[in-house]
């Protein structure tokens, strides 16, 4: 046996979800389909759901989807965002690499999905609609925040020196999304540079 594997088989992460996860998944039709040292895979007639424990990072993750619909995947992530928000999903990733922080993640984990799951475990499809739309839209607006911050970054460089040409190219540019202060400096610049 390989000692990565042999190593992972010690943290005993299918024993502790077979305990903590699997009667409440089993509450819901769901049953344990496969299992290996790094997941473990529950189905029902309407929901899949597999809980992994990464290779190299350790995290520990649980995904759900509908059974038929491979694009209604939704992390245990998306769904603490889209019911409690950004912050407090955050702060409740999971990565474990010793057996009892492995105990307290699955146990976390379960509790998780036990408050804010069951209607996905349950499958119920305009949940995992919902929840995907929220999930896809919070995407959507961190990707803006980031790929923005460095133009935000430049238009105020180029508003403290008084270029004014650039002020106007680089908040036009994002301009649908600029505060009120953003868009009174553009209102400025476009006065002083046109």
């Amino acid at each position: 046996m390989n000692r990565e594997i042999a190593k992972r088989l010690r943290l005993g992460f299918n024993d502790v979800v077979a305990q903590y996860l699997t009667p409440l998944l089993a509450n819901h039709g769901l049953k344990c389909m496969d299992s290996g040292p790094y997941f473990v895979a529950y189905e029902s007639p309407s929901v899949a759901i597999v809980v992994r424990h990464e290779i190299d990072s350790y995290e520990i993750d649980i995904r759900f989807s509908l059974v038929g619909s491979p694009n209604s995947e939704i992390s245990l992530f998306d769904l603490l965002r889209a019911k409690v928000g950004d912050a407090v999903a955050r702060r409740a990733m999971l990565q474990a690499s010793t057996r009892l922080a492995v105990e307290h993640s699955i146990q976390k984990m379960a509790s998780l999905v036990s408050k804010y799951g069951q209607e996905i475990i349950s499958g119920n499809r305009r949940e995992f609609v919902d929840v995907g739309n929220i999930a896809h839209g919070m995407d959507r607006k961190y990707t803006r925040k980031v790929v923005q911050r460095p133009i935000r970054a430049a238009a105020l460089r180029a508003w403290n020196i008084k270029d004014f040409e650039i002020v106007v190219k680089l908040y036009e540019s994002i301009e649908q999304d600029l505060s009120l202060v953003e868009l009174q400096k553009l209102r400025f610049a476009r006065k002083r540079y046109r």
